[in-house]
């Protein structure tokens, strides 16, 4: 059987050689949610190095992952090894607003939101306009 290397060992191995190094995460739709449930892994996992050489995460059109005590679980260890993470949402981006944030389904999102209009004017919220704008309901 071959032995896989995980993204881990290979970011291990990186630094490795380079002990002074930093990363950031980032991602698009899906990739933007890997991107924040890869941190969770890290931190799951007690990966103090890792954690300390993450700078930060910055997704874009991420959906939803986790639910209110994921997100405040996420917040707190996030603030402890110091690791930034924006949302950046456009205008009526649908993938940003899916599973939907309802009484029944319990997805919320836990970080700031870099949310531009359609004219491009950029502002700073806690969740972007219009949370379920494409909810059946």
């Amino acid at each position: 059987m071959e032995n896989k290397n995980t993204k881990r060992d290979e970011l291990r191995a990186v630094f490795k050689e380079n002990q002074d190094a930093k990363f950031i995460l980032t991602g698009h739709s899906l990739g933007g949610a890997l991107a924040i449930l890869f941190v969770a892994v890290l931190i799951l996992h007690e990966e103090e190095w890792l954690l300390d050489k993450l700078e930060g995460v910055y997704t874009f059109g991420q959906p939803r992952v986790g639910d209110k005590k994921f997100g405040e679980f996420m917040v707190e260890k996030m603030k402890k090894y110091d690791v930034k993470h924006m949302r950046y949402v456009y205008s009526n981006d649908l993938v940003p607003r899916i599973p939907y944030d309802d009484k029944s389904i319990f997805f919320k999102h836990f970080s700031p939101c870099l949310y531009f209009n359609s004219l491009y004017h950029g502002q700073i919220l806690e969740e972007e306009p219009n949370k379920n704008y494409f909810s059946l309901f």
